[in-house]
């Protein structure tokens, strides 16, 4: 214990001393070292400091350092519970973020980070520094944070299936509890979406890939809603929706990526899919799976191997049993879940996580637009699920 404090002590001099330098060049704030199992750094622009470790027991410790607070989370993926506190260096006891602290959380989130390729820091560690700064970009100014989760504490409630259809938004605002009708995100890698646990706008957004990450929950819904309800909005939602806030603290931190790959698909061609996990995050993720084939003149399952990297998808399906007369002996796809124009489809199937659209090849020399749709959503119980083709 005495060994973490003489840690913390160190890094909270570094930070007042070091972290506050607003007059350097744009071009160089960013100052990082990364390791397997630790990331360090501060950028100067923001001035904030910040320390993230990996632990054994898939345990991560984050420390964020501005001014004169520290900003300390520890998450217990295994438990799937965290710890987040607001406190004072010189005596740790809490303090509330002032509207410049969120400025310059906001700044470092949207800044940009290329490690060298020899670097291969966990990707737990960057999700939840990345995640942290995310949460802190959005936390209203005056209130104190101090927030236990799981457990015996708050949770959150995934809503990716319903992205592009209907939600109800529940909050006090003031002495009202209101229960708003409203429509979830709707798409994903654009802003502004309702229920998506901070900001997400793509691949150019953020840092350690935060615009990739597609986390939308209940919480955050009711939190979202609650601050277009409040009209507070520079440079985040008021202290109305403090307590919002910190039910939609859980999301921000652990609920799935909505852009994952893993499941069960049915593209435009009559085939249905059942694939691995694959996150959309900005590294190239491989998934595999099966493709089953809709043709009579073929095996019914086809082997898949792809790439999945940010909003970009490529992959292949092999015919177990080689090409013959009737059948192609492997078929590609190319494509992308980014936003992208269906103008013909009504406008919920626009929605980015669980749509795609691209291209496919055979290995017969055939080829055609392609898209598909994630099972179980409620885009696809409007759409009748696989729709079969004689091609």
């Amino acid at each position: 214990m005495k060994l973490r404090q003489i840690l913390y002590a160190t890094l909270s001099f570094l930070a007042v001393n070091i972290g506050v330098c607003p007059n350097v060049a744009a071009a160089s704030t960013l100052q990082m070292t990364e390791t397997s199992q630790e990331i360090n750094g501060t950028d100067s622009d923001s001035g904030v400091a910040f320390r993230a470790s990996l632990l054994p027991g898939d345990h991560v410790i984050v420390d964020l350092y501005i001014g004169t607070k520290r900003i300390h989370l520890e998450i217990d993926y295994t438990r799937h519970t965290n710890r987040l506190r607001a406190v004072s260096q010189a005596d740790e006891t809490p303090v509330a973020l002032s509207v410049q602290d969120i400025l310059a959380f906001q700044k470092l989130r949207d800044s940009h980070y290329s490690p060298p390729p020899t670097i291969h820091t966990s990707a737990r560690l960057r999700d939840a520094l990345g995640s942290l700064i995310n949460l802190m970009a959005d936390a209203p100014a005056g209130h104190v944070i101090d927030i236990t989760s799981g457990l015996f504490g708050g949770s959150y409630t995934s809503i990716c299936p319903q992205i592009g259809g209907p939600g109800e938004a529940t909050y006090t605002l003031g002495t009202e509890y209101h229960h708003d009708d409203v429509t979830v995100g709707p798409v994903c890698y654009k802003d502004p979406a309702l229920g998506r646990c901070g900001k997400g706008g793509g691949p150019d957004i953020g840092l350690f890939g935060i615009g990739f990450v597609q986390r939308f929950t209940q919480e955050c819904l009711n939190h979202d809603q609650c601050c277009e309800a409040s009209k507070e909005r520079p440079p985040a939602c008021g202290l109305g929706c403090a307590q919002a806030f910190d039910a939609a603290e859980p999301g921000y931190l652990d609920a799935p990526d909505c852009g994952n790959t893993g499941g069960d698909w049915f593209d435009s061609n009559g085939e249905t899919y059942e694939l691995s996990d694959a996150n959309s995050k900005g590294d190239p993720k491989p998934f595999s799976g099966i493709l089953n084939a809709s043709s009579p003149f073929c095996p019914s399952e086809w082997n898949v191997t792809g790439t999945r990297t940010g909003t970009e998808i490529d992959f292949t399906a092999l015919n177990p049993d080689g090409p013959s007369e009737f059948c192609a002996g492997s078929y590609q796809v190319t494509g992308t879940f980014s936003q992208f124009d269906r103008s013909s489809l009504p406008p919920t199937e626009n929605n980015g996580c669980n749509t795609a659209v691209g291209k496919w090849s055979n290995s017969t020399g055939k080829s055609g637009n392609w898209s598909w749709l994630r099972e179980g959503t409620l885009l696809s119980r409007a759409n009748g699920g696989p729709r079969p083709t004689n091609k």
